[in-house]
C-alpha cells in the first residue's frame, strides 16, 4: 500500500498551471438531525469540531500546511447553535484553491471528514445535509466529460437494502444564472449513473435554512430546483458524489457563483 494518503483523483497536477484569475472559494457543510440537538458548551480538556477535523483530515493528508499541499485549508467549525435551527448539530467551513480540469470538487472526502467528527463528539446521524459548493474554483468544464462519472463503479455492489428515498435541492444566489442552472440539471439527468436512481423535478420541500448571512455567498437563494430519487446508500461517499457531480455539470454551463445543494432524507 503507498504511503501517500491522498485519493489519486483529488491530488493536483504539478504539469497543470494554475491561472491566478479564478478564486479561492469556500466550501462549507452542515449537518442536520431529525429532532432538536441539545445546545451546551465543550468540556474543558476535550476536542471541539474544529480541533478534530483539523486532526482528521491532517491525518488524512487532505489537510493544506506550510510543508503540504493538501485539498483544503482550514477555515472554521462548530456544533450546535442556541439560535437558528435547534436541528444543526454541526458544521464545517474549508477554503478550496482552483480544482485541476480532470478533478472534481473533493466534496467526498470533506463529507468524510464532518461526519466521522460527528460521530466522534456524539453527534447525532445527519438527517439532512446542507452544502455551499464553490463552483468557480472548477473553472470551465466540458459538458461531455464529467469527472465523477470516472468513479461509478463503487456503487454497483451496494446492497439493496442500502437505498433511500432523498430530496436534492439544487439552488442558486444572485450571482448564477437560472438558464445555466436549469441546463446544469438537465446535464445531471442525462448522466449514465447509478447514485440516484429514477429522479424526477418537483416542487422543493420545506428545507434548512442555510446557518449564515446572505453576505457569505450571494445569497439569498434566488432559483432552486429539485430532484426526487433513490439514492444507492446515505453516505459521505454517494452524498459527496451527487455534489460533485452537479457542481461540474454547473461549471460546465458557466453557472457563475456558488450552488447551494441540500439533501433531505424521507425515508
Amino acid at each position: 500500500m503507498s504511503s501517500d494518503r491522498m485519493p489519486e483523483r483529488y491530488r493536483d497536477d504539478p504539469a497543470t498551471p494554475v491561472p491566478a484569475d479564478i478564486p479561492t472559494g469556500t466550501l462549507f457543510a452542515a449537518l442536520y438531525a431529525d429532532s432538536p440537538v441539545e445546545v451546551g458548551p465543550v468540556p474543558e480538556g476535550q476536542q471541539d469540531h474544529f480541533s478534530l477535523f483539523v486532526a482528521y483530515s491532517a491525518a488524512m493528508g487532505w489537510l493544506s500546511d506550510d510543508d503540504h499541499r493538501g485539498l483544503w485549508s482550514m477555515n472554521d467549525a462548530g456544533g450546535p447553535r442556541s439560535g437558528g435551527d435547534k436541528r444543526l448539530c454541526a458544521w464545517f467551513q474549508v477554503g478550496i484553491s482552483q480544482v485541476p480540469a480532470s478533478r472534481p470538487l473533493p466534496v467526498q472526502p470533506f463529507l468524510q471528514c464532518t461526519g466521522t467528527v460527528n460521530a466522534r463528539l456524539g453527534g447525532p446521524p445527519a438527517a439532512e445535509v446542507l452544502l455551499l459548493l464553490p463552483v468557480q474554483c472548477l473553472g470551465t468544464r466540458s459538458r461531455h466529460a464529467v469527472p465523477a462519472m470516472r468513479t461509478v463503479g463503487w456503487f454497483e455492489a451496494v446492497p439493496p437494502e442500502a437505498r433511500v428515498s432523498a430530496e436534492v435541492q439544487v439552488s442558486i444566489g444572485r450571482a448564477g444564472s437560472r438558464e445555466a442552472l436549469n441546463a446544469a440539471v438537465a446535464d445531471f439527468l442525462h448522466l449514465d449513473q447509478p447514485v440516484l436512481t429514477s429522479p424526477t423535478t418537483a416542487a422543493p420541500s420545506a428545507a434548512p435554512t442555510p446557518p449564515f448571512d446572505d453576505t457569505f455567498w450571494d445569497g439569498p437563494a434566488t432559483t432552486t430546483s429539485a430532484l426526487h430519487g433513490t439514492l444507492v446508500s446515505w453516505e459521505p461517499v454517494t452524498l459527496g458524489w451527487v455534489a460533485q457531480a452537479l457542481a461540474e455539470c454547473a461549471a460546465a454551463n458557466d453557472l457563475g457563483g456558488s450552488l447551494l445543494v441540500t439533501f433531505l432524507r424521507r425515508q
